[in-house]
C-alpha cells in the first residue's frame, strides 16, 4: 500500500510539480489548493503526510498546522512546511505550532524526498510499536 501525501499550495503550478515529483517516487498525492481544502481533504482521506505552504488565501498553512494538530485522530500526522517564508521568527513559528520539518523554497527536491522518506519512516515505526503494544495486551492473561 502506498503512502497518501496531501499537498497543499495556492500555486496550482508548485502543487502540479510535487504531485509528480512524489508519484514519481510511488506516493499516492492528494492536492488541495488552500488550508480550508486541506482541512477537507484531512477528514476525507487522512494523508500519512502533509506538505504545506504557509501564505494562502481563506486559511494559511500555520491556520492550517493549527487546526490538524487540534483535531483528534489526526494531530500526529506528520507536517512539512514548504514555503518562501525564510525569517527566523516564521521557522520558530511553525515549530511550536506543531510543524514536523520546515523547509524554504526554492527547495531541494532530493531533500524534500528524503526528509518525507524520514517522516514516515518513522511514522510507521512508531504505528508498530503501539500494534506490538496492543497485540501484547490482547494476548497476555492476567491472573489474580
Amino acid at each position: 500500500m502506498a503512502y497518501r501525501i496531501l499537498v497543499t499550495d495556492d500555486d496550482r503550478e508548485i502543487r502540479e510539480l510535487l504531485q509528480n515529483l512524489l508519484e514519481m517516487q510511488g506516493y499516492e498525492v492528494l492536492t488541495a489548493a488552500d488550508g480550508m481544502a486541506a482541512i477537507t481533504s484531512v477528514t476525507k482521506y487522512k494523508p500519512d503526510l502533509m506538505v504545506l505552504d504557509v501564505s494562502m488565501p481563506r486559511m494559511s498553512g500555520f491556520q492550517t498546522c493549527q487546526t490538524i494538530r487540534r483535531m483528534k485522530g489526526y494531530n500526529e500526522i506528520p507536517v512539512i512546511f514548504l514555503t518562501a517564508k525564510k525569517s527566523e521568527q516564521d521557522k520558530q513559528f511553525g515549530a511550536r505550532i506543531g510543524a514536523d520539518v520546515y523547509l524554504t523554497k526554492p527547495y531541494n527536491q532530493n531533500e524534500l524526498l528524503h526528509v518525507i522518506a524520514k517522516l514516515l519512516r518513522e511514522r510507521g515505526q512508531q504505528h508498530i510499536e503501539r500494534e506490538d503494544v496492543n497485540k501484547i495486551r490482547d494476548d497476555t492473561s492476567f491472573v489474580d
